[in-house]
């Protein structure tokens, strides 16, 4: 039977088996990915994924079960009534009924309506050009065109009907230049609507690559710090189960019960922005409306982050923050997290630091990152910068200091925002006050 047939199957076997509420979360994917190395297709996939999650609510507790065939729906129910049975937490977890949702374009990026061997192509023109640059880019240790459609179901027996879909894209691309015996490399990244900007992306990456050559340490010392914006973003988001309240009401995060108080610095605003063009949604995991909210504001902490099980616990309403994936129960994560832009090229920003460092690039990111102490510990690369310009590059350093004192220690954001491609979230370059640097 089809995913239809085999929903209203499931919602029918369920009441009769005697669970008060059945839902379903249903999950496609369509992906494409090609890497190309010295001119031949070193990787080249092409899948396609569905499955559908059932959560029932049995003796007022939700059991889940997991398929990737709509075949057997009794087997399905039971399945997910005998994992409520199990359940010894007594937290309600509500699911809701029909809601109204505000309109969303579905995104759409360069590379929608491109075919599978101009894709290709692109990969292979991308290694080429690469390659073209300067003779000292030897070699290209990663080369990819990467494009996914994804549609996303939810459906329960209290009249909700939620479907959404959604188109991502990227190139990714990693040189390596050698010269004089020093070789290293670099690593840049275009997404979605700059997923065509080949021309850029091998100009990026290249020239980091061939500016890294005359790396070296700076003296260990305390010193100003400019996070470049995706630097910015990447190194916030490790951070980012801070702001769960599943992980507050857990005692894993240090904000529970600090909404109102003042966190970091007056210029640094965080936003929780479901409609941002880079994923637009109107829905969360549980099909709750979402909605735009500031998590930090001028420094102030707003709120944490909720789903209907996390809100009903706190006896506040939901922040439309349900995170949903596959087989996983419903839990809380963020829309697109955004920090709100100050004033300032990157250039200009580079200016407002004078004399210090400017940090492009981490090392070990994770496993320097304690997302509960917020204390850091991590690998750094990037600048020398005097006077507002570059000197020279500097690698094998280590940051080191606490996330919550670092939010205190901002002096300037700035307007250039990027994401980084480990999550959804954008920043602008941030002027670090202080920061201990650990050289030679």
């Amino acid at each position: 039977m089809d995913r239809k047939e085999f929903r209203t199957e499931l919602f029918r076997i369920a009441k009769e088996l005697g669970c008060d509420a059945a839902e379903t979360y249903y999950e496609e994917s369509e992906s494409f990915s090609v890497s190309v190395l010295n001119a031949e297709l070193e990787r080249y996939k092409v899948a396609k994924e569905c499955g559908m999650n059932l959560r029932v609510n049995f003796q007022g507790k939700d059991g889940y079960a997991y398929t990737e065939s709509f075949e057997q729906p009794e087997v399905l129910v039971r399945r997910a009534i005998d994992n409520a049975r199990v359940i010894e937490s007594s937290d309600v977890h509500p699911m809701i009924g029909a809601q109204t949702y505000a309109s969303v374009a579905v995104r759409t990026t360069p590379l929608d309506t491109v075919t599978i061997p101009e894709k290709i192509s692109m990969a292979l023109d991308m290694e080429k050009q690469a390659l073209a640059f300067d003779p000292r880019i030897k070699r290209v240790q990663d080369c990819e065109v990467e494009t996914g459609h994804s549609r996303f179901e939810l459906h329960n027996t209290l009249g909700l009907c939620a479907e959404r879909e959604t188109n991502d894209a990227a190139i990714i691309l990693g040189t390596i230049a050698e010269s004089d015996g020093v070789v290293k490399d670099g690593f840049a990244a275009r997404l979605n609507d700059r997923a065509n900007d080949i021309e850029g992306l091998v100009r990026e990456t290249a020239e980091d690559t061939l500016f890294q050559l005359s790396a070296a340490p700076v003296e260990t010392g305390t010193y100003r710090v400019l996070f470049k914006n995706s630097a910015a973003a990447t190194f916030l988001s490790p951070f980012l189960d801070i702001f769960s309240a599943e992980e507050a009401q857990k005692g894993r995060s240090l904000l529970a019960g600090r909404e109102g108080e003042k966190i970091a610095a007056d210029c640094f605003t965080l936003w929780d922005d479901p409609f941002h063009p880079y994923a637009p949604r109107a829905f969360d995991g549980e099909g709750y409306p979402t909605r735009k909210k500031a998590i930090i504001e001028n420094g102030v902490f707003k709120t944490l982050l909720h789903n209907t099980k996390t809100a009903l616990k706190a006896g506040v309403e939901s922040t439309g923050n349900a995170k949903r994936r596959g087989a996983s129960p419903v839990g809380v994560g963020p829309t697109v997290l955004s920090v709100g832009k100050g004033e300032g090229t990157y250039e200009e920003m580079l200016q407002k630091l004078g004399n210090g460092l400017m940090i492009n690039g981490f090392g070990g990111l994770h496993v320097g990152m304690n997302p509960i102490s917020g204390d850091f510990s991590i690998m750094a690369s990037g600048a020398w910068i005097e006077n507002g310009k570059p000197v020279r590059a500097v690698d094998r350093i280590t940051i080191a200091g606490n996330l919550y004192s670092l939010l205190k220690e901002i002096e300037a954001i700035g307007a250039d925002s990027e994401f980084t491609l480990y999550g959804a979230i954008e920043s602008p370059s941030i002027l670090i006050r202080a920061l201990s640097v650990a050289g030679k």
